[in-house]
């Protein structure tokens, strides 16, 4: 687990929304918190640049952290899809930051109902 790991339950907001935050620190300990509007993320010294704007709020600075255990490779099982007879559109979705491309082949997501399976992996 890296030192300081977080996320949020929303990838965005508008002004006046909610967003929480889940910050775990191994071994517990201080961190700092800020937040800011990314106008380029790119950090590649030949492309555009890195650029954010600093946002104001109010739990900005140091907290006390606690440990929050990441079980690698949590999942879940839904055992009553039904992907009926393929009139009607089926969208599945998943989120991944590929840390472990070198470990060989993933599974991102897979279902498997009646005759058919759909596995989303990654791999070389």
């Amino acid at each position: 687990m890296l030192p300081i790991t977080g996320y949020v339950d929303r990838w965005s907001v508008r002004p006046g929304e909610e967003i929480n935050f889940t910050i775990g620190v191994r071994g517990g300990g201080r961190y700092r918190a800020r937040i800011a509007r990314v106008i380029c993320g790119d950090p590649n010294p030949q492309g555009p640049g890195y650029r954010e704007i600093p946002v104001s709020w109010p739990l900005e600075g140091e907290h006390d952290g606690e440990e929050q255990l990441v079980a690698k490779g949590s999942w879940i099982d839904i055992p009553l899809l039904d992907p009926g007879t393929g009139e009607r559109p089926i969208a599945f979705a998943a989120t991944t930051w590929p840390t472990l491309i070198a470990a060989g082949r993933l599974a991102v997501l897979s279902w498997r109902g009646g005759d058919a399976a759909l596995t989303l992996g990654i791999g070389a």
